[in-house]
């Protein structure tokens, strides 16, 4: 399969960020992310769901589930998209009047001349009033601020959803992991067992005057580090088991129980993957929307020149009865409007233009990276698949032949055909093989997930899919 990125991430970057030229950025005014991105995101349970069938491991979907669950950098990603929305609520109230009410009370002692008594020496005095100020969005400048609350936020959902992904992918190669570490276990646990036999034969045939003392010493070495191996193999088992306790969300207490084989993949890589599938990915969608933010923001800092026009207004009614301030005939307002435009602010604006025109620049910067980067993962991902099936064929190969190696060595030995040197060699290389062997498979089945990671999801692009149902 042949990507050329250098002729897809130009293309791509046009698309987005208008060849990544400050000042031609009209078509990111709107502030919303294309429609195949909107599409990408609107499901995300699709992404989590659709590559995991391919694995055919119900116990791997109910941990992904647990993991969606319980996982606290998910449950962080979480508090941060709700900041976000937060955030981007504030941004756009500035678009909307604000209204403040108040109400005040006095008592006045009153005093008659001649130091005569009044009847009602004092008075309660009460005052409501409200106050409304509406900034009028002359030149878009508070649309600006808004759109980029609502960029920010945007990236902020594409965030939660890579992290998502990151996690149901993480938790997908731990398992794989524990259930590689638990077949290196069971395999060095049953080369010692075997090993440990083959001592006791060599041990009665030296007492017996028909072995020599090297082939004892040789094979009790043999099984020591049969032994030292096995111990090794249950402690990667051990911290495989707790790491993935730990994305889960458990206490690390090595309490999984785990599967006996690694699953197998079933499905092959379809020839012709279109490139556009990278457009789901949420880091991808997430990187332009920061992008989108920084141009509202520069195109912003260019309007603070202009100046500002604010209306307030001021009503209320005043009254020594409290039961009177509801009389409408007493209600008294008044409209004002004041522009207000920037003279001189010791080269603010500038700096402020200055600076949102390099934040834009490494947004800008950013975005191509991060496109560059997810077609050489894709690049990486596609070519370790070729490399590690054919490497795993041969260590099928090397693992069968060597099996059947050891079995004739240890038959040619009884026999006094060899010596005990080519038995304990065969032996190793047998085990060898089989824990190559191992380690090959969980690293395919790992790579089938960074690639799956890759892509953003499924090798089927959901908009595809959905057309296909509509037909």
């Amino acid at each position: 399969m042949n990507w050329d990125y250098r002729q897809l991430m130009p293309a791509l970057c046009l698309a987005v960020i208008g060849c990544g030229t400050p000042g031609n950025r009209a078509h990111l005014a709107d502030g919303n992310p294309p429609p195949a991105y909107s599409s990408a995101v609107g499901n995300p349970d699709a992404q989590l769901d659709d590559w995991l069938s391919d694995f055919q491991d119900e116990s791997l979907r109910d941990l992904v589930n647990e993991a969606q669950q319980n996982n606290f950098n998910l449950q962080i990603s979480a508090a941060r998209l709700m900041t976000a929305f937060g955030a981007a609520r504030i941004e756009n109230a500035g678009r909307l009047p604000s209204v403040n009410a108040n109400l005040n009370s006095a008592r006045n002692k009153r005093v008659a001349a001649g130091g005569f008594r009044l009847v009602n020496p004092k008075t309660d005095n009460f005052d409501i009033g409200l106050g409304l100020t509406w900034e009028l969005d002359l030149w878009g400048k508070l649309a600006n601020r808004s759109r980029a609350g609502q960029a920010d936020a945007e990236a902020a959902k594409n965030d939660f959803v890579a992290t998502q992904f990151s996690v149901a992918a993480n938790t997908a190669k731990l398992w794989f992991g524990l259930i590689e570490a638990e077949m290196q276990l069971n395999l060095a646990t049953k080369a010692h067992t075997a090993f440990a036999k083959n001592l006791e034969v060599v041990e009665q045939g030296f007492d017996r005057g028909v072995r020599e003392a090297l082939d004892v010493r040789l094979t009790r070495a043999n099984v020591a580090t049969a032994e030292a191996t096995m111990m090794a193999r249950k402690r990667e088992r051990d911290t495989a088991a707790r790491s993935l306790e730990g994305i889960l969300g458990r206490y690390p207490a090595d309490e999984i129980s785990v599967r006996a084989t690694l699953p197998e993949i079933t499905r092959p890589i379809p020839s012709g993957i279109p490139s556009d599938l990278l457009q789901r990915r949420p880091d991808l969608v997430a990187a332009e929307r920061r992008l989108a933010a920084a141009d509202e923001r520069q195109t912003l800092a260019d309007k603070n020149r202009l100046p500002t026009l604010s209306l307030t207004a001021n009503g209320g009614t005043q009254s020594d009865d409290l039961a009177d301030l509801l009389d409408p005939n007493q209600n008294v307002w008044r409209l004002a409007a004041g522009l207000t435009a920037p003279l001189f602010r010791g080269g603010q604006i500038a700096g402020q233009r200055k600076q949102a025109e390099g934040r834009l620049l490494e947004q800008v910067a950013t975005f191509s990276q991060a496109v560059l980067t997810a077609f050489q993962e894709v690049e990486n991902a596609l070519a370790n698949e070729e490399h590690l099936r054919q490497q795993e064929a041969a260590l099928k190969t090397a693992s069968t032949e060597s099996v059947a190696a050891e079995e004739l060595a240890w038959e040619q030995y009884s026999r006094g055909l060899v010596d005990i040197i080519t038995v304990l060699d065969s032996q190793r290389r047998a085990v060898t093989s089989q824990s190559s062997l191992y380690s090959i498979s969980r690293a395919r089945l790992q790579n089938r997930v960074d690639l799956y990671l890759a892509l953003g999801g499924d090798f089927e692009n959901p908009t595809d899919a959905e057309d296909n149902s509509e037909e």
